[in-house]
C-alpha cells in the first residue's frame, strides 16, 4: 500500500481530514487534475478506514484519488480542537454533511476537472443528493455508486481516531438521522441520471440486503423516466458476492472491492486511465 497524503482542509470552518494517493502536487490547491476520483466514505466517516481501497485505486486507474471524512469524525490535532456541540445537528447533521461536500468540491477541486465518485453506504445517499440538487457538481461528475479476519493496520488506527468523545457524538449523530431519514431509494434521483449511476451491491450485505438490490431493480425495470428513457438499461449490479458491507476491514475484501470497481470505471467509461 503507498502512503496517503493526510491534510486536514477547513470547510465551512471545521477542520476535516482528507487522504490523497497519487504522486501529484496535493498541496497546491484547488487541484486541477483531468480526472480524479473522489471518495465519500459510509457511517462512521473516519476517511482512514477506506486506505487500503483507495491506495489500490490508485494503484490500478494511476489517477488521483481523493477520500474525503465526513466533518466530525476525525480526532483533531490539538491546535485545531474546537468548542463546539458535536451533537448539534446543525453542524455534523446529514443535511450538513451534504453541505460540506459540496462546499470542498467547489473550493478545492478546480471546475476544470472531472470527477469519478466512488461513495460507500450513506455516501451515496450524499452522492445522489449532490446530483439531484447541484447542476455544476452534476455536470462534472461521472458518479459510482456502491451500495452497499487480519484486521487491516488502517482501520484499527482509524476506529481508534473514532474512540474520541466528540467524533462518537457527531457519529452517533449523523446515524441517528440516517434512520430517521433514509427510508426510500431516490428512484426519481436515479432515474434522472441513469447515464452516470453505476450501483454496485453484495449479497451478504446486512446494511444494504439482496432485497433492497430487487426492489430498486424491480422499480426500475421497463419503467421510463420523465424523458421517456428506458430506465431498465441501468447498471445496476449484484457484483460483491459474500463480502461483507464493512468491506474495509478485511485486506482481501478492500483489494476485490477495489478491482472491481476500477474494471466498472475503465469499462463503463473507455477510459485510458493509464495513460493519463
Amino acid at each position: 500500500m503507498n502512503s496517503p497524503w493526510i491534510e486536514f482542509v477547513v470547510i465551512n470552518e471545521i477542520p476535516t481530514k482528507i487522504i490523497c494517493f497519487g504522486s501529484y502536487d496535493f498541496e497546491s490547491k484547488p487541484w486541477r487534475f483531468p480526472k480524479l476520483i473522489l471518495m465519500f466514505s459510509g457511517n462512521p466517516g473516519e476517511i482512514e478506514y477506506y486506505n487500503e481501497f483507495l491506495s489500490d485505486l490508485n494503484l490500478k486507474l494511476s489517477i488521483p484519488v481523493i477520500g474525503l471524512s465526513h466533518s466530525g469524525h476525525n480526532r483533531l490535532p490539538s491546535h485545531m480542537k474546537q468548542r463546539l456541540n458535536f451533537s448539534d445537528s446543525k453542524f455534523f447533521g446529514l443535511e450538513s454533511q451534504i453541505s460540506y461536500k459540496t462546499i470542498f468540491i467547489r473550493e478545492f477541486i478546480d471546475s476544470s476537472s472531472r470527477m469519478i465518485i466512488v461513495s460507500h453506504s450513506i455516501g451515496g445517499y450524499i452522492s445522489l443528493e449532490l446530483l439531484d440538487r447541484f447542476e455544476d457538481i452534476r455536470n462534472r461528475s461521472m458518479l459510482r455508486l456502491m451500495g452497499h479476519r487480519k484486521t487491516p493496520k488502517c482501520v484499527i488506527e482509524a476506529a481508534t481516531n473514532l474512540m474520541d468523545p466528540d467524533c462518537l457524538k457527531a457519529t452517533y449523530l449523523m446515524a441517528r438521522e440516517e434512520l430517521n431519514e433514509v427510508k426510500q431509494p431516490k428512484i426519481s434521483i436515479i432515474k434522472s441520471n441513469i447515464d452516470r449511476l453505476s450501483m454496485l451491491y453484495g449479497e451478504n450485505d446486512d446494511w444494504v440486503p439482496v432485497e433492497f438490490y430487487q426492489k430498486i431493480k424491480k422499480m426500475l425495470e421497463f419503467d421510463p423516466d420523465q424523458n421517456g428513457n428506458d430506465c431498465s438499461e441501468i447498471d445496476l449490479r449484484l457484483c460483491f458476492g459474500q463480502i461483507d458491507h464493512a468491506f474495509v476491514t478485511k485486506t482481501e475484501w478492500s483489494l476485490e472491492i477495489s478491482k472491481i470497481v476500477s474494471n466498472v470505471i475503465q469499462l463503463k467509461w473507455n477510459l485510458t486511465l493509464k495513460d493519463e
